[in-house]
């Protein structure tokens, strides 16, 4: 799926609705450029071409931008490559993370054998890391 019928119909599809219920919906909300459910078969079989005022108020409904039924769609590969840098990215937080707990704990040994007041955050922190 990538033109615009088709992605309009896999908003729809996404909502449970049917093309008349969405027509009623959008008919509703925005009576000025109501749209008919004939209309709106038209637009999702290709059939015609949306005017500018329809889209945006197809892109307001489903709460897309109007670039979002003309982008082209992303490769298998392109995914996968954003998946692989999504997770380094978390695991980087997670080093981080780690990292900083450490710290924490050396922090929080030197406090205690100080006999610091804020013994109580402290032992918080241990709880929090075991």
């Amino acid at each position: 799926m990538s033109g615009f019928g088709e992605r309009l119909k896999r908003l729809r599809n996404r909502t449970g609705k049917t093309q008349a219920e969405v027509a009623a919906e959008i008919s509703e909300h925005f009576p000025k450029n109501k749209i008919s459910q004939t209309g709106l078969s038209s637009l999702e079989n290709r059939a015609t071409a949306p005017r500018e005022d329809v889209l945006s108020i197809l892109a307001e409904y489903y709460g897309v931008r109007t670039n979002y039924f003309f982008a082209a769609e992303k490769t298998d590969a392109e995914k996968h490559s954003q998946r692989s840098r999504a997770l380094e990215y978390v695991d980087e937080v997670k080093r981080r993370e780690i990292a900083s707990t450490g710290r924490i704990s050396a922090h929080a040994s030197r406090f205690r054998q100080q006999g610091d007041p804020i013994q109580k955050v402290l032992d918080y922190l241990d709880e929090k890391e075991g």
